[in-house]
């Protein structure tokens, strides 16, 4: 079992009602699992915020990142979590 540390920003934030959160996972260690982790803990309305329901891929304005790194520079969904890791997601974001 690792212990990634997740941390929303802005209108997710509030969503969430957590500023940042510890999430365990178990078995095979990727974001896509982190996900579905949050789906389950959070909600299906936090997927219909995230996914997209067609590819089920992270919406195009959508930024997670991995210990500072963008997942689309990586593995995308695949790409692989480790114990301590930190996560920040951080939703689209309007403005002027």
């Amino acid at each position: 079992m690792i212990s990634i540390h997740v941390k929303p920003f802005a209108m997710l934030r509030d969503f969430l009602k957590a500023k940042e959160f510890t999430v365990e996972l178990n078995g095979n260690p990727i974001v896509k699992n982190l996900l579905e982790e949050l789906f389950r803990r959070f909600g299906e309305k936090l997927r219909e915020k995230i996914m997209d329901p067609v590819s089920n891929q992270v919406k195009h304005h959508w930024v997670i990142l991995v210990n500072g790194h963008s997942i689309k520079l990586l593995q995308e969904l695949d790409t692989p979590l480790k114990d301590g890791d930190e996560v920040l997601i951080f939703p689209p974001v309007a403005g002027g």
